[in-house]
């Protein structure tokens, strides 16, 4: 039996059990480090599958991609690039890092890939306007500090960082043009881009695929369309097209809006224990379990048993102290939360 297997069996006995909080954050935290490299390609694929909006061309298609990367001996490798605009990072920037990170832990080649040319077009969600776009000094000062906040949820010595400078700054026209020839505006299945600066950013994405040789690409939900002009443009070239993985987007704290510090509806990664814990114990009831699918190592079977056996109080404050966990450990989560079951008489009783 693989090891995922035996961990969830475990915290579905402390849950039908009535199991206490500490024992099922021991296990689920313990779980964030777990080897997967023992899950069997489909396996592998199911449990990306799980944690993504949309994936591309089949969950079948990346189990084969997996197993023909082991047969050639070859590592499978997953892109993931990183355009940071500021230095202040929230929870909602970890959702694709939790599939990055299992990817690694199933014994693959994970690369990240700083968008030091691509990032000059502005922000891919929307959020970042011309005046806003970052320097050369302000993106690698920026990137600094997504490290140092982001590091709970990524070992940057078990992954590779690429800055796309190093081959963008130096393809000729000619070739851009001939690569931009091939995308149909079709492509894009919300909306046409406004700019040509927008069709030339998913170009620049294609050419990063194929220069680290990417199988894999992550991102979120905003992505979609040019994460589809990749696989297109990868085909064309005579490439194998990359697998595409589109993660969620959370909602923030409000429950109204998607996450956003501009909104201020977010939790930072920089808030200390308590503050993290408080914040998530405004979340609406409705979306816990969106945020312990898109946040957490849960599965969906555990995070089913604990809707069903546990109060809506007592859910919420499993979701934070394990979220709370992931970026401070255990022992901070447990004495935030004994802190605010004390300052607010939550009924969170049947759970401890």
């Amino acid at each position: 039996m693989p090891e995922l297997d035996r961990s969830m069996a475990r915290v579905l006995a402390l849950l039908r059990g009535g199991g206490d909080i500490r024992d099922v954050l021991a296990v689920t935290t313990e779980r964030r480090g777990l080897d997967l490299s023992d899950l069997a390609p489909e396996a592998q694929a199911a449990l990306l599958a799980e944690r993504t909006a949309a994936l591309e061309p089949s969950p079948a298609a990346l189990a084969a991609r997996i197993t023909d990367a082991a047969a050639t001996g070859r590592p499978l490798v997953a892109k993931f690039t990183v355009e940071p605009f500021g230095r202040d990072f929230h929870l909602g920037n970890t959702v694709p890092l939790l599939v990055l990170d299992r990817l690694r832990r199933m014994g693959h080649q994970v690369v990240f890939v700083l968008g030091t040319v691509t990032a000059k077009v502005g922000d891919a969600s929307g959020g970042v306007t011309h005046a806003s776009r970052a320097t050369d000094d302000e993106l690698l000062g920026n990137f600094a500090a997504y490290r140092a906040q982001v590091a709970p949820f990524v070992d940057f010595d078990a992954v590779r960082v690429r800055h796309n400078a190093d081959w963008l700054a130096h393809v000729p026209l000619p070739r851009l043009l001939a690569l931009t020839s091939q995308v149909p505006t079709s492509l894009w299945r919300d909306a046409a881009p406004t700019t040509v600066a927008q069709l030339l950013y998913a170009v620049a994405k294609t050419i990063d695929s194929m220069e680290i040789g990417a199988d894999v690409e992550v991102g979120g939900t905003y992505l979609t369309d040019a994460m589809a002009v990749c696989r297109h443009v990868m085909a064309a070239e005579g490439t194998e097209p990359e697998i595409t993985l589109a993660t969620p987007l959370i909602h923030g704290i409000d429950g109204e809006t998607l996450m956003s510090a501009s909104r201020g509806n977010h939790v930072p990664l920089s808030a200390p224990p308590h503050e993290v814990f408080a914040l998530l114990s405004a979340l609406p009831h409705r979306l816990v379990p969106s945020y312990l699918r898109a946040l957490t190592e849960w599965r969906d079977a555990e995070i089913d048993v604990a809707a069903h056996r546990l109060t809506p109080v007592a859910l919420r404050a499993l979701a934070a102290a394990d979220i709370t966990a992931a970026l401070h450990g255990p022992e901070a989560a447990l004495h935030a939360w004994e802190a605010h079951r004390d300052a607010t008489e939550d009924n969170i009783s049947a759970f401890c």
